[in-house]
């Protein structure tokens, strides 16, 4: 990830490793394209000390088709029975001014799932969807090879915010740059929060950024 010093040049900031993180008791999941929702799901009510068994979420929210996507809707029901209610955000963060990843990192006490749209451009017919945890201090995703993000200030600032999101996208290889954006052709892929009904607590489900190359 890319930092900013007091003088304005761009540094390298080291992350930590998978490994590392879940030594000192951090919650990851390392999965699947297929398995995204469930994985950032599991690993957001971990931090919300919800003790759940990461394959228990799988099995109760994927579909035995394979070539089915799992719907958050199936998450919001699996997330009830514990005590959690997931619910669309994604108003909160629309028309809103320095962007939709800025906004979304300047919220540094809730939990999101992130839904990450990556394309190669405005007219790909193919658009990949991956999701990744947010937990307004870190942004974890499944794949094995990417390093759990741990956020500081210059991150939280409208170039910052683009990066974090954009090396998030590393599971897919049709690109090696993104540009984040909003795009109004993902309103069908809504932006939800979940949260405890008592005491409430949140954990949100964002809609997807458009990563463009």
């Amino acid at each position: 990830m890319l930092c900013c010093d007091k003088l304005g040049r761009t540094a390298r900031r080291a992350q930590p490793a998978r490994r590392v993180f879940k030594d000192h008791g951090g919650a990851l999941a390392t999965g699947t394209k297929r398995t995204c929702v469930a994985d950032a799901l599991w690993v957001l009510l971990n931090e919300l000390e919800c003790t759940v068994a990461l394959e228990d979420v799988r099995s109760s929210i994927m579909p035995e088709d394979p070539d089915e996507n799992t719907l958050f809707d199936a998450a919001g029901d699996f997330a009830a029975t514990l005590g959690f209610k997931l619910a669309c955000v994604s108003k909160e963060f629309q028309q809103t001014k320095g962007g939709y990843a800025f906004h979304l990192l300047s919220r540094d006490h809730a939990s999101f799932l992130v839904q990450l749209r990556v394309t190669t451009g405005p007219t790909d017919p193919e658009p990949d969807l991956h999701v990744v945890a947010y937990d307004g201090k870190t942004v974890r995703d499944n794949n094995k090879y990417t390093k759990v993000k741990i956020l500081e200030p210059c991150d939280r600032t409208k170039e910052g915010a683009r990066l974090v999101y954009a090396s998030s996208s590393i599971l897919f290889s049709k690109a090696s740059k993104y540009v984040l954006k909003i795009s109004t052709s993902c309103a069908k892929c809504e932006l939800h929060g979940i949260r405890r009904s008592t005491p409430e607590r949140v954990l949100r489900q964002n809609a997807p950024l458009n990563c463009q190359t």
